[in-house]
C-alpha cells in the first residue's frame, strides 16, 4: 500500500510509523519524500483490506491529509527480496563474481 500525503503529519512520520508497524498485519513500514516534495508512506502487509483501513484510521487521528492511495501486489522481485533479502541484481553479480573465483 503506498499512501501519498499532503504534508508530512504534524507530529513527524515517527509517531506514525511506529502506530502502523505495531498493526498485526503490517510487516514494513517506510516513508519518503517524492522529486516534487509530497511526503509518501509505502507499508507492506499479508492482509490489504484490513491494513489500508486501520492505516488510514492511524493517518486521520494524525490529521494527515491524503493526497492518493495506491494497492500495488507484490511483483517477483518482491518475493525474492523477500525470501533472500537482496534484490536479483545483486545475486547475480555475486554469482558471477563467486563463479570467477573459481
Amino acid at each position: 500500500v503506498v499512501i501519498r500525503l499532503a504534508e508530512t503529519p504534524a507530529a513527524g512520520f515517527g509517531p506514525v510509523e511506529r502506530r502502523l508497524g505495531a498493526l498485526p498485519t503490517v510487516t514494513h513500514v517506510r516513508h519518503h519524500v517524492t522529486d516534487d516534495g509530497d511526503p509518501v508512506l509505502s507499508i507492506r502487509c499479508d492482509e490489504t483490506t484490513a491494513t489500508l483501513d486501520e492505516a488510514l484510521a492511524v493517518l486521520r487521528e494524525a490529521r494527515a491529509g491524503i493526497r492518493a492511495v495506491q494497492v500495488k501486489e507484490p511483483s517477483l522481485e518482491d518475493a525474492f527480496l523477500a525470501a533472500t533479502g537482496r534484490e536479483f541484481e545483486e545475486a547475480e553479480t555475486s554469482a558471477t563474481d563467486d563463479g570467477a573465483a573459481s
